[in-house]
């Protein structure tokens, strides 16, 4: 049998166009001979759709395009993800379902059983569970149907999949020649990887090969790589789709045979063409021509200003130098060296006056207080102050620059350097930034050698440096990896090495700076447990560090 695997680029909520393109695709692959073909999980409504699953409206338009496929569907198969109606009068009023397709009619339903409500998923919010699984049999093969979070059992292998059911086993039981998933599975560094497991732990067992359809593109904080795959029954992936760009791959079963594309797996490689999507997808979907990003010579404007010009070009990017009395030649030239090499338009927009006249207007209220933090902060937003401007009178969209480990310990300024309509390195550790820059230069200088040299700093007063406020970002790192991503506990942070009053100290920078996340745009999560998506933490609470 030939099977089709298409990982499309779905638009929420733009039926028509999801379905012009499922159209296409399955036009192409009929005229290549195939006897079926899959799309991933929400393939129509695009996932995840979040509230708009609550507009009696959305649901009737998927239902109208629902029904033109189903129209136009022939003697080739054709598997998707779908939202249905649950027509009980009990539990949530839909379902996240699979269905196949075939001559016009619906031949099999079944609903997703394991619905995640972890992390950056919400799926009980919106969905029921379905109640079980059975195999439906198409051109000679017995298929086991299953979406996304239905293979997904393994607690070895992923601790938060912490399910009483296993619908893969149940299908299994029943007796199924091949099992496909649908899936509207979220990136992050290492899960690609992670899925492969996942797989491979699933046919080893069931000694029964999986089609993986995954979707790709990027929705407001989330990006889907697709890489979907084939697996044979020996754990064997002899079919490889494309990351981070659609595809549409045509596999033989019985010779296990399809086209293999490689995929990287270094995390800043993977980072950075993370990041393009994300952005390109963002500008497409929200009506943005052109980005503006300030300049100030150090390594996350010149790191996002280098992704900005790789993912739209260097005609939609503009670059805004805003030097202070704080501003070295050195950083100027560097930042004048980037745009050089990226070939993007600059401005330059000296602030000296602007501060002047702030402090000149303030200084009735300051009176003799000492210089401290708020002079500082004062410069950061007359810098956003500007680029908002900018973004105003020309419709760009502001990029904002700062990187997790500043978020994350709140080394930012609310309504100053926070200001923007998309951070596009904000869930980028400072040392992964280091490494995304290096893989930029990989060819040749694109982010000049001193930007990546020297010791970062906010020129905010004389003389300062990052570390002069932060513990070295090398130590900074591993501690906020530990905390946030792998959910470790002061002790146990402490006990890798690091000094206790170094952890609490970093701890409670976390906590106390919560409220500037809960203001600063959002930014493509990439790695397993971002600050702007899927972490919940309350402004307010009396849990102190170490309890």
């Amino acid at each position: 049998m030939k099977i089709a695997v298409s990982q499309i680029n779905y638009r929420i909520g733009a039926f028509e166009k999801n379905l012009e393109k499922i159209l296409s695709q399955y036009r192409y692959a009929q005229k290549k001979g195939v006897d079926l073909i899959v799309f991933p999980e929400l393939a129509l409504s695009g996932y995840p759709p979040q509230d708009l699953l609550e507009r009696r409206e959305f649901i009737e338009a998927q239902e109208r395009v629902f029904e033109r496929l189903v129209n136009n569907v022939n003697e080739v198969g054709l598997i998707l993800g779908h939202f249905s109606e649950n027509i009980s009068s009990t539990g949530k009023p839909l379902f996240s379902s699979v269905s196949l397709l075939a001559n016009g009619k619906v031949l099999h339903t079944t609903h997703k059983r394991l619905l995640p409500a972890y992390d950056i998923f919400d799926e009980t919010r919106y969905f029921e569970p379905g109640s079980c699984s059975s195999p439906v049999e198409f051109n000679g093969l017995r298929f086991g149907l299953t979406v996304c979070e239905d293979i997904w059992t393994n607690q070895e292998l992923c601790p938060e999949c912490r399910y009483s059911e296993d619908p893969v086993s149940d299908l299994v039981e029943q007796g199924i020649d091949v099992l496909i998933n649908v899936s509207a599975s979220p990136f992050h560094l290492g899960k690609f990887e992670q899925r492969i497991r996942i797989a491979n732990s699933i046919v080893t067992k069931s000694n029964t090969p999986l089609v993986y359809c995954n979707s790709v593109g990027g929705q407001d904080c989330l990006v889907f790589d697709g890489a979907s795959f084939v697996m044979d029954e020996n754990g064997h992936v002899f079919s490889q789709l494309p990351a981070f760009e659609e595809g549409l791959a045509i596999v033989d079963l019985d010779a296990k045979v399809g086209p293999v594309h490689a995929i990287s797996t270094s995390h800043p490689e993977q980072a950075f063409y993370a990041l393009k999507m994300a952005l390109v997808d963002y500008m497409d979907r929200c009506g943005f021509k052109e980005v503006v990003v300030g300049l100030s010579g150090g390594i996350d404007s010149s790191l996002t200003a280098s992704i900005a010009q790789s993912a739209l070009g260097p005609d939609r990017v503009l670059g805004v130098l805003m030097p202070s009395e704080f501003t070295s030649q050195e950083s100027i030239e560097d930042a004048l060296a980037l745009a050089k090499n990226l070939g993007i338009k600059t401005h330059i927009v000296p602030i000296k006056e602007m501060f002047d006249a702030y402090i000149g207007s303030l200084g009735p209220i300051f009176k003799d207080a000492p210089w401290n933090v708020t002079e500082e902060n004062l410069q950061a937003r007359i810098r956003g102050n500007i680029l908002m401007a900018i973004s105003n009178k020309f419709g760009h969209l502001v990029l904002s620059t700062g990187n997790k480990s500043e978020l994350a310990v709140g080394y930012c300024t609310l309504y100053g350097d926070l200001s923007g309509g998309f951070s596009l390195i904000s869930d980028c550790p400072k040392s992964l930034v280091y490494e995304i820059a290096e893989f930029i230069n990989r060819e040749k200088e694109i982010i000049p050698k001193r930007v990546i040299e020297k010791p970062p700093t906010a020129e905010l007063r004389p003389g300062q440096r990052d570390e002069d406020d932060l513990p070295p970002y090398s130590l900074l790192d591993k501690v906020l990896k530990a905390y946030i991503e792998d959910g470790m506990t002061v002790e146990e942070i402490v006990n890798m090495g690091f000094t206790r009053e170094v952890v609490e100290r970093i701890v409670r920078m976390i906590i106390k700076s919560e409220y500037k996340r809960r203001q600063a745009p959002m930014g493509p999560r990439i790695t397993s447990k971002a600050l702007c998506c899927g972490r919940r933490w309350p402004v307010c609470h009396g849990f102190e560090v170490g309890d």
